[in-house]
């Protein structure tokens, strides 16, 4: 049985790119006629029917986008998909997703290879602490983008040269710090992110530059990186709070996210202590439960959906027009709400 053709085959043949092949089966405009000849000629040459299922594939596969995505058990990371499943969708597009589980061995080449070889419009990147790090990455994108437009929601990576939207998260977090040292806190911890707050990203160097800036005390028992769920915040609690002495346990408390600063909430509970008046708390992510915690989270709004709609609407521009890549930068806000203990004014903490 003879070999079907396929895209790579047809550009090989034709000595133009893949991507070239795409957009000829797809019809898109941005192809010379010359070219177009070439390419159909070829396919034809080789079976007429095999020309006309890489139209059907490649119609579909120009109509939907790759999103790689940590995995999603955290709600944060559910929104950002959520809200670029629906702008897809409302656009008149649909998304294929890349899930990126914890504790699995992957390697982010296959990932791009296998988003390549199904001939997809374009790749929307999501990447956490975790996954921003990795060496294999910037060769992954690097090779989705000789095929494909690629925009990410992540802070700009070394010799990649896509559209990156991000948030100023250190400048943030330092604004969350300054925030309760106004209110006379001069003893902050930081709960949750990577094993130590040197990887663990934008978050930790705001707090880490705040107390520097700010002259507030520096304590190794402060630095509670350990990771990113509930019950981080718990045991970075208690470890904290049974390891030192009453005397210097911190007055307030950051979390690299709302829900490690749920788990915070609950450990504090359970050790008879009030919030805000014994210890105050700010998170970041501005989750849907953060109102409705006891006390209401004083936490960062990443404007997190909004960033996915506007990734979406990028690709979608980017593969129409081949627009050059940008970095766009969005101001989190300081949401403040009764954790962080701002209805009890400035007090001597010490």
């Amino acid at each position: 049985m003879p070999k079907k053709m396929t895209i790579y085959d047809i550009a090989a043949e034709a000595n133009v790119a893949p991507s070239t092949v795409s957009r000829v089966m797809s019809g898109h405009p941005n192809v010379s006629a010359k070219t177009r000849a070439k390419v159909e000629a070829i396919a034809r040459s080789n079976n007429f029917s095999t020309l006309q299922n890489l139209r059907q594939q490649v119609s579909l596969a120009q109509q939907t986008f790759a999103v790689i995505i940590p995995e999603t058990r955290d709600q944060y990371w559910g929104r950002i998909l959520s809200a670029a499943n629906r702008e897809a969708k409302r656009l008149g597009y649909q998304t294929m997703l890349f899930q990126l589980l914890d504790g699995e061995d992957y390697d982010m080449r296959e990932i791009a290879r296998r988003i390549i070889d199904w001939h997809l419009r374009g790749t929307l990147f999501i990447g956490s602490v975790q996954e921003t790090g990795r060496p294999d990455l910037p060769i992954a994108l690097n090779q989705l983008m000789e095929h494909m437009p690629l925009v990410a929601i992540s802070p700009p990576l070394d010799n990649v040269n896509c559209t990156f939207l991000h948030n100023d998260l250190e400048t943030a977090m330092f604004q969350a710090v300054q925030h309760l040292y106004m209110l006379g806190h001069r003893r902050i911890a930081f709960i949750g992110g990577n094993k130590t707050l040197e990887t663990s990203g934008a978050r930790a160097r705001g707090y880490l530059r705040a107390i520097d800036e700010l002259g507030l005390v520096k304590d190794d028992a402060y630095n509670g990186a350990a990771g990113f769920t509930a019950e981080t915040g718990e045991i970075a609690v208690l470890r904290m709070l049974t390891t030192i002495p009453r005397r210097r346990w911190p007055t307030a408390i950051v979390a690299f996210s709302d829900m490690v600063a749920v788990g915070a909430i609950h450990q504090l509970h359970s050790m008879n202590l009030k919030l805000p008046e014994d210890m105050a708390l700010v998170g970041c992510d501005n989750t849907y439960f953060s109102p409705h915690t006891l006390p209401p989270l004083t936490t960062i709004d990443l404007f997190s959906e909004e960033r996915a709609r506007t990734a979406i609407a990028e690709l979608v521009s980017s593969s129409d027009n081949l627009k050059a890549p940008v970095t766009l930068v969005r101001a989190p806000a300081l949401i403040i709400r009764e954790s962080c203990g701002a209805k009890l004014g400035h007090r001597s903490l010490g």
